[in-house]
């Protein structure tokens, strides 16, 4: 709410001896959007727990976080000409990163071709499901799910591109065209049959800035894309008082919008200069997706994504009915001076909401990438709208990340999104490849395992196969293929003890060999990209 006392609290915001603060706030805001600097959350857990005198766990210090892991795999990746050797680099890559989680968290990775003809290059699994120091517990393989956090929000972003591409909404449509506001805003008593957010009344103050109201023009490209200067929830101590309290506690969307709506946001929306990373936004985009779909979120992911694309190991958590029979690893984070906590399975998290939170593996990661960025999931020109990366950051699109990584032979770009945990979901349109898993641990560095792994493709296949990850002449039901000549066969070999599997692949320069590994069937071919349609 808006009232006299919060009013009050604006106009001492504004007096002098404070100015030189906001002024930093602000700029801090035009900064470009990055994975390796975002981390506010990670941040202030990390800041709550040394205040709380709670000690970091073993392994996990802010040195240890930045371990350069390309050096120690360098020398396995270029004295070696086949893909075996590099797999090996891969996996070994892997290993180091997930040491420094000690017992907290295992890591999975998955790197795919988007070339049906070459298909899995490899898949890999380090540590064990729940505790890496538990020799009882069960090991972690490539193919068990794991919660993605705020990659969830290129879901988001698809479905409202879809309902754009369908002419029920414009990128440009204000959200006073589908939601209502509230001065009294009161909590939801029950689940509404078509909310999962709440209803479709939020607080009229969510975006105020220097004493004018600009929630009912705030647009979906806004929101989409981080610019209109909402508050995020997941910054504020008011919010995270609440949120630790109760891990029973179930969090409709609206409920996270009263943090911020106490708040003065960032900054006036619309000028697309500024950038504020925000998981308010999102809700506020669920809430949009189900007043026009008139079903719960939950629903409509799965009616236009999770089944279409038969991602069968994805789901919305504590919304539906897990899917999969296959256990799912735990996902630890520090929760202010509780130290690590085991964020699986606690219903607090449905807090994340519209902004991330689902549960999948790294197959269902790699399958989605592929039709958003280069198949039918969305048009043309949404999948362009959504590649803009000339408003508010430099790195950020519309519900789509971009970080790039240089390497010896070229700049290699990097498509997608990371998400709290150390999740990790990119593709690479000069590598051809999707890189996705997870590191499952918060105060991890998943960008320093990202980057030895494309300096090592890099190295493998060095000639950039295409610039653009757009295919203005799609072929093959969109799915873009490598040129003639630079094609290969994806085979599996059974070989490995933690679900390591690496695919027969031959570079322009490097040969060619079978890899180690194995499939998730003893003996059977990954045939997932051959069967998409």
């Amino acid at each position: 709410m808006f009232g006299s006392a919060s009013l009050a609290r604006l106009l001492i915001c504004s007096v002098a001896v404070l100015q030189p603060l906001v002024l930093q706030l602000v700029s801090a805001h035009r900064e470009e959007y990055s994975p390796r600097d975002r981390n506010h959350v990670a941040a202030r857990r990390w800041r709550r727990l040394q205040e709380a005198d709670a000690g970091a766990p073993p392994n996990l210090t802010a040195e240890s976080t930045r371990v350069d892991i390309w050096p120690q795999i360098e020398e396995r990746v270029t004295q070696q000409g086949g893909f075996t050797e590099v797999a090996d680099a891969l996996q070994a890559a892997l290993d180091i990163a997930v040491e420094y989680n000690g017992a907290y968290g295992s890591g999975i990775l998955r790197i795919e071709s988007s070339d049906r003809d070459v298909g899995l290059l490899f898949a890999g699994a380090s540590g064990n499901v729940k505790n890496n120091s538990d020799p009882s517990d069960e090991a972690t393989t490539y193919a068990m799910p794991f919660e993605i956090a705020s990659i969830g929000k290129m879901f988001t972003a698809a479905v409202i591109l879809q309902l754009r591409d369908e002419g029920l909404l414009d990128l440009d449509d204000t959200i006073a065209q589908y939601l209502s506001f509230s001065n009294q805003f009161v909590r939801p008593s029950e689940l509404s049959v078509t909310s999962e957010g709440g209803g479709f009344v939020i607080p009229a103050s969510l975006h105020h800035y220097d004493g004018d109201i600009y929630t009912a023009n705030l647009t979906i490209r806004e929101l989409l894309s981080h610019t209109s200067g909402v508050v995020d929830y997941w910054e504020l101590e008011e919010f995270w008082d609440d949120y630790e309290a109760d891990a029973d506690r179930y969090w409709f969307g609206v409920d996270t919008l009263i943090y911020p709506a106490e708040e003065e946001a960032r900054f006036v929306p619309s000028d697309g200069s500024n950038f504020h990373y925000t998981d308010t936004a999102y809700v506020v985009l669920g809430l949009v997706i189900e007043r026009i779909e008139e079903k719960k979120l939950s629903q409509v992911y799965r009616e236009r994504i999770f089944d279409p694309l038969r991602l069968n190991s994805t789901y919305s958590q504590y919304r539906e009915t897990r899917p999969s029979v296959k256990r799912e690893v735990s996902r630890y984070a520090i929760e202010g001076g509780l130290g690590m906590v085991d964020m699986t399975n606690t219903l607090r998290n449905t807090a994340e909401w519209a902004g991330g939170c689902m549960a999948s593996d790294a197959g269902d990661l790699a399958l989605f990438l592929f039709r958003l960025l280069n198949g039918s999931l969305v048009s043309l020109e949404s999948r362009q709208e959504m590649q803009r990366f000339d408003i508010g950051s430099p790195s950020y699109g519309l519900g789509l990340s971009k970080q790039t990584i240089e390497t010896d032979e070229e700049t290699v770009t990097l498509l997608g999104h990371s998400g709290y945990g150390q999740a990790f979901a990119y593709f690479s349109p000069e590598l051809r490849v999707a890189i996705t898993g997870s590191l499952n641990n918060n105060l991890n560095s998943a960008n320093q395992l990202l980057e030895a792994l494309v300096k090592a493709l890099a190295y493998y296949n060095p000639k950039p196969i295409n610039d653009d990850v757009i295919d203005d002449d799609p072929i093959d039901d969109d799915i873009i293929r490598l040129p003639p000549g630079n094609t290969t066969q994806a085979q599996g070999s059974n070989n490995s003890s933690n679900g390591t599997a690496a695919g027969e692949a031959g570079g322009p320069n490097k040969g060619s060999a079978k890899g180690k590994g194995a499939r998730a069937k003893e003996g059977e071919k990954d045939t997932r990209l051959r069967n998409r349609q």
